[in-house]
């Protein structure tokens, strides 16, 4: 592709050089910068990359994008107002627009995003239809699921994941935008043909500073902020009507909006309803129909992902049992209030909670579903919002009998020093617990400790297979520590 090409709609403040040259790839690590390369300068947390602009030239860069007046030479120097927007709509054109190709749903929310885009994909299978999800568990483009290090990976890998469903053949995608996404415009220039609020609670305060600059960054989703053209048309806003910040949402989501509930009258909302051991069956009222359905998933907070999933399908024009079907289809998710079976006389679940209303929401689940004592163990991630660990300490506390408070990934950060913090808000609640900050030795302590009846819940990781301690990284996975620890527990029972 030619650079003046690439440029065209990009909204430029002076170009200074030949643009008649071929671009090969976009970059925004100096890094990765290669012959023929579009070096974009981007200000983060931690470094700076117009520092690095000499680099980049040094390394075959054809041209390079700045947001500040810093000196290019040897290569075209374009200068643009924004250099993330930028970034993201070169990525765009590099990679031929596919989302104009696709029909996607860009999901958001605090909790339940990786649930509602496995079950739309499950939907849209049953309809004989190819979804690729893009998210935190990893990025499925049809023929390989990949690993990746954000929910949202940056512009142009997100793009280029999205072109590789299109060579796929793929023709819909169920995408997670994290609020870090929307706050750095990866996502930009996308076009959505749905766009999903699930919830909002407190986290990432870290990042965001406040909780209303986490509600800013949620709501650029809906305000048309992530797309600078609507080829397509405005999206349709799914939303939850349940949460507090439905409002908000709704002022600025348009005139397309489906709102759902789970008690209020709403678009799309949950008749009769029945909790059993392992999931629910509910009725979903839709236009006049009573839709129902035997979810495999337990809990009220997955009734809500489901009906937001049903939206996603009705926007993407597929028949109401044929959505049914898909969201039966679903077994479980991993790392999402995730059994672990062994076989035990009591049982272990796995979940992602990592924030005081998922902790909340799982332990009050799994309450229903237990007959003898519930025990929880988590702990919170290092350089993270240090506010969220007393909140969390609380919750368990007050829901679990016994709590077992331990290291999650505390990076940096002295274990000891995150679990005094976890500890304040226990000791306001009077709950049961004791510190063991090894995670190994924690899990391994209350699966001996469970009983009959009894329920096990190890929160905070779920489908991570990983552990960070200081500079490290290692291997560790909640599910195969529990794994393990049944395995010889039931053996010294034989």
């Amino acid at each position: 592709m030619k650079l003046k090409d690439l440029l065209k709609g990009l909204e430029t403040k002076a170009v200074s050089g030949l643009d008649n040259v071929d671009v090969t790839n976009i970059a925004y690590d100096s890094r990765k910068v290669g012959p023929g390369a579009v070096f974009v300068c981007l200000s983060g947390l931690h470094s700076d990359g117009h520092r690095f602009v000499r680099d980049a030239v040094s390394l075959g860069a054809v041209a390079v994008v700045v947001e500040r007046d810093v000196q290019v030479d040897g290569a075209v120097r374009v200068l643009v107002p924004d250099s993330r927007k930028a970034l993201a709509l070169l990525a765009c054109r590099f990679y031929g627009d596919p989302s104009r190709r696709l029909k996607i749903a860009g999901i958001t929310g605090t909790n339940g995003k990786t649930t509602v885009s496995y079950l739309v994909q499950s939907i849209c299978s049953q309809a004989g239809i190819r979804a690729g999800v893009i998210g935190t568990i990893g990025y499925d483009v049809g023929d390989v699921t990949l690993k990746g290090s954000h929910t949202t990976p940056e512009a142009p890998e997100f793009q280029e994941l999205l072109s590789k469903m299109v060579a796929q053949g793929i023709t819909h995608a169920a995408v997670e935008v994290s609020s870090h996404a929307l706050a750095f415009g990866r996502s930009y220039g996308t076009e959505f043909d749905v766009v999903v609020f699930t919830n909002l609670t407190r986290d990432h305060l870290d990042f965001h500073g406040t909780f209303d600059e986490y509600q800013k960054a949620k709501l650029r989703l809906f305000t048309g902020a992530e797309r600078k053209t609507w080829k397509k048309g405005p999206p349709t806003a799914i939303l939850n009507l349940d949460d507090p910040f439905f409002d908000a949402l709704a002022e600025v989501a348009g005139d397309k909006m489906i709102g759902y509930s789970i008690s209020k009258a709403a678009d799309l909302r949950v008749g009769d309803f029945e909790h059993f051991s392992g999931g629910s069956k509910f009725s979903i009222v839709w236009r006049g129909q009573n839709l129902e359905v035997r979810l495999s998933l337990p809990g009220v907070f997955n009734v809500m992902n489901a009906l937001a999933a049903f939206g996603v399908g009705v926007c993407f024009g597929i028949d109401e049992r044929q959505i049914v079907r898909g969201l039966e289809a679903v077994k479980g998710v991993r790392g999402r209030l995730e059994l672990v079976e062994r076989g035990r006389a009591f049982s272990v679940f796995v979940d992602y909670a990592h924030t005081s209303d998922a902790l909340s929401n799982v332990l009050r689940t799994v309450r229903e579903i237990t007959k003898g004592n519930l025990i929880c163990v988590f702990g919170c991630g290092g350089d993270r919002d240090r506010g969220k660990r007393s909140e969390m300490g609380r919750v368990s506390g007050a829901l679990a009998d016994y709590t077992i408070v331990t290291s999650d990934n505390p990076r940096s950060e002295e274990p000891f020093s995150i679990i005094t913090e976890i500890e304040k808000g226990i000791l306001e609640t009077k709950g049961r617990y004791e510190i063991i900050p090894d995670r190994r030795e924690a899990i391994r302590h209350a699966i001996a400790r469970a009983r009959e009846g009894d329920s096990v819940l190890i929160a905070g990781k779920g489908h991570e297979d990983y552990q960070i301690l200081g500079n490290k990284v290692v291997h560790f996975d909640d599910r195969e520590v529990a794994a393990e620890f049944l395995g010889e527990s039931s053996r010294d029972e034989g």
